[in-house]
This record gives structure tokens, C-alpha cells and sequence, in this order.
């Protein structure tokens, strides 16, 4: 043999020998190696004999069926419980073995995040056991109730759609995940499927229904195997708000989106929500449904495709605060800027590490940066108000790569460009 360096792999023919478990891999000697002369080499090999045996039941002692069940110990095993709740890896390398479980939410129960991985040893000749407990879903039953309120009022004239319920959970150890319905007054909103633990509850009624949800929510508490039910009394707001969007020129700016949202002024805040509308074609629009009092304005420009209207300026929160009842409003919508980022050929080729894949504005939606995906070597940020602008180029790891400022016309059009010489 040349002398030079080679790189060693070890088979074996012997299949049967492989299947029964009696070879494995090499624990030592595998690798590169430089040769000048005859040399001897050891390799030494283990027999794949440990066993691991996986148990998943819940907290009634209930055998869990279809969960995931992956286990690498010197090689990997993967499977899933049977009806029993068991999986059985075999022909595993004594030593160090590492334990990952995967619950689909169909499966009706939960892991906790911390157990979802985890390491212990598995012995030759033996059988290792472990088991791991699920908490059964829960379901809450939420129902809205307004006495005296007339239900059938609705921002789409549909009795059945009046508000949305959400639940958003307050501890992620379990790996929750919010849920939320849409549900007529008088109906029962049936979240079924909850990891259990608590939870804040959040009502959102739409713009033409003149009810609302007096004082604080609170949480709720979803228990394992269990339904939680809550009833939430709505009151009458009769309040509105009136207006018309148009363009700089005066002429209407049609079926664009705007919404108001409550004021926090403490205890006494009656939360019920964001309220939106849409303005016709002649730019008009109304909201119902409000309480007295001030309001945050707010127009989603961003949601508007085929035209490029500027944010309202954020700075001095009190420019989009009205008060509720009021006169008509008339809200002038400014023309946007945009920029255009591109990455130049000469960099698109650059290591990943190197490479931007996002680029990231300081202050696009007032006061908080937001970063857009690079598409095709190219990105287009709109809405912009006129101004000075920090710029960041993020690698796919969201880690900065350059940065530069941009001093933006109002409703030009900013050329910017990575790796341009």
C-alpha cells in the first residue's frame, strides 16, 4: 500500500450476524489515518445487545397509543406505542442512550416540553424500561349571554357570527397552544383539544355588534380529562364612531381597513377589543358598539395591495387617540415610500453564514424594527413615512451581517444593495 492517508470504514458481510444484534459499531479506531510503513490496527467492536422498553400511559394509568418514540443509542431506533402504550427498541449499543417523543395533538394528550427529550443508560444483556405520564386534553365551553342586548345585530347581518373567543395560555411548560371560535350570543363555544393549565380568555366582537365585556376576564382553567365551563355576560354600548378616508387629493380611498381599540385607563377599562370596519366606495365608513371615551384610530395600510399609503405617524401616540362620541372624522391618507433591497450576483453565492436572507427596518411599525424575507435576491419594504431609516442585513440565523442608514423621500422609491462594489 502507498504510503499516504486513508480513510477506514468497516462492513460486514456476515448479514445475519448484523440482524441478531451480535455486531455493531466500531467504538475506537474509526477515522482517517496517515500510513508510512506496515502497520497493525485494532479495532474494537461492541455487540448490540441492550434493550430499551418505552411505556406511555396518562395520569389515569390508561395506556397511550401512537405516540412517536425515536431512541439513539450507537444507532438509532424509531417507532411508535402500540395499543398497550409500549415500544420496544432492540439491538442497541450498551451506553448512553438518548429518548425523544413526539404527541400529536390527535392523540388527545400532552408531554411535558422538559421530558419530551431525555438521556439515560441502557445495559448489555438487559432490558431497560422507562415510562413517561401524558396529561389527558381538556375542552372549555365558553357561552355569551347578553340580556339586554338585541343578538341579532352583527357587523355582517349574521346572528350567528357575533364575537370571537380566543384563549391564549398563560404557562408553555406543557407546550400549549391558544385556541379560539367564532360564536353567536347565546351560543356555546366548544374548545376541545387543550393541553392542560390556565389560560386568559379574550373576547373580540365585530364592528356592527354593539356589545361589549365589562371589567377584567381573567384566566381560566383547563383541567386534565375535564370540561371547563364559563359564562360571560355582554352589556350594551351605544356608541359610534363616523368618517371618511381620502387621498391627499381629496378623492375617496375605498375598502380599505381601519379599526379602533380600547384605551387603557385602568381598572374601570372595559375590554372588549378591537372593532373594524371597512370604508365603502365612496371612502365612508362607521363602527358601532363603543363605549364612551377615547379610542385608538387606526388604518392597516399594510393590508391595502394595490396602493401605497404611509403609516400614520406613531411618535406622538396621542395624534391617533379620539374620542368617542365625536364629530366625523376625515382621515387623510399620506402617500407611502418604499425600499427596494436587492443582493447583488457577486454575493449571492457567499456562505450561508454570510449570506442575508432577511432585511431588517428599525422602526417600520412604530416604535418596533420588523425584518422581511429575501426572495429571489430581492425585497420591497412599503408604507414607509418619510424619513431616516437603520437598515440591518440578517443571515438566515437572524445574525447581522452590514448595516447602513437610508434617508427615505416621501412616496419615493429607496434603492438599496448588498454586495454591490
Amino acid at each position: 500500500v502507498p504510503s499516504s492517508s486513508y480513510y477506514l470504514t468497516v462492513n460486514s458481510s456476515n448479514k445475519e450476524l448484523q440482524r441478531s444484534g451480535e455486531l455493531t459499531r466500531l467504538s475506537t479506531g474509526l477515522g482517517e489515518i496517515e500510513l508510512t510503513e506496515d502497520a497493525e490496527i485494532k479495532f474494537v467492536l461492541q455487540r448490540l445487545s441492550a434493550r430499551l422498553e418505552v411505556e406511555v400511559v396518562n395520569d389515569l394509568g390508561a395506556p397511550v397509543e401512537g405516540v412517536e418514540v425515536s431512541v439513539h443509542a450507537g444507532i438509532s431506533r424509531k417507532g411508535v406505542t402500540d395499543a398497550n402504550g409500549f415500544m420496544i427498541a432492540d439491538g442497541l449499543s450498551p451506553g448512553s442512550a438518548t429518548v425523544r417523543l413526539a404527541v400529536d395533538e390527535g392523540i388527545g394528550h400532552a408531554l411535558e416540553q422538559k421530558s419530551r427529550r431525555n438521556s439515560l443508560m441502557v445495559l448489555e444483556d438487559r432490558m431497560t424500561e422507562v415510562r413517561y405520564v401524558l396529561k389527558r386534553h381538556g375542552t372549555a365551553k365558553l357561552r355569551i349571554i347578553a340580556s339586554d342586548a338585541d343578538a341579532k345585530v352583527s357587523a355582517y347581518g349574521d346572528p350567528g357570527r357575533s364575537a370571537h373567543i380566543d384563549l391564549r395560555p398563560l404557562d408553555h411548560a406543557w407546550g400549549a397552544q391558544g385556541k379560539g371560535g367564532t360564536v353567536g350570543i347565546g351560543e356555546v363555544c366548544s374548545l376541545s383539544d387543550l393541553v392542560p393549565g390556565h389560560y386568559s380568555v379574550h373576547v373580540s366582537f365585530l364592528s356592527g355588534c354593539e356589545l361589549g365585556l365589562p371589567g377584567d376576564l381573567g384566566s381560566i382553567e383547563i383541567r386534565s380529562g375535564e370540561v371547563t365551563e364559563r359564562t360571560l355576560e355582554a352589556v350594551h354600548f351605544g356608541a359610534s364612531v363616523t368618517g371618511r378616508l381620502q387621498r391627499r387629493d381629496g378623492s375617496a380611498a375605498a375598502f380599505v381597513r381601519l379599526y379602533v381599540e380600547p384605551v387603557d385607563e385602568g381598572a374601570t377599562s372595559l375590554l372588549h377589543g378591537r372593532k373594524f370596519a371597512h370604508s365603502d366606495d365612496g371612502g365612508r365608513f362607521t363602527i358601532s358598539g363603543l363605549t364612551e371615551g377615547p379610542w385608538g384610530f387606526w388604518v392597516a395600510v399594510s393590508l391595502v395591495e394595490d396602493e401605497n399609503f404611509a403609516w400614520q405617524d406613531r411618535s406622538v401616540p396621542s395624534h391617533n387617540i379620539i374620542q368617542v362620541p365625536g364629530p366625523d372624522l376625515v382621515v387623510t391618507l399620506d402617500p407611502g415610500a418604499s425600499i427596494i433591497g436587492r443582493v447583488a450576483a457577486s454575493a449571492r453565492d457567499l456562505p450561508k453564514k454570510q449570506k442575508p436572507a432577511q432585511l431588517e427596518i428599525d422602526r417600520y411599525d412604530y416604535p418596533y424594527p420588523r425584518s422581511f424575507p429575501i426572495k429571489d435576491g430581492q425585497v420591497t419594504i412599503r408604507h414607509l413615512r418619510a424619513g431616516s431609516y437603520r437598515l440591518r442585513w440578517l443571515n438566515a440565523a437572524k445574525e447581522p451581517i452590514a448595516e447602513e442608514s437610508v434617508v427615505v423621500p416621501e412616496g419615493a422609491d429607496v434603492n438599496v444593495v448588498f454586495g454591490d462594489s
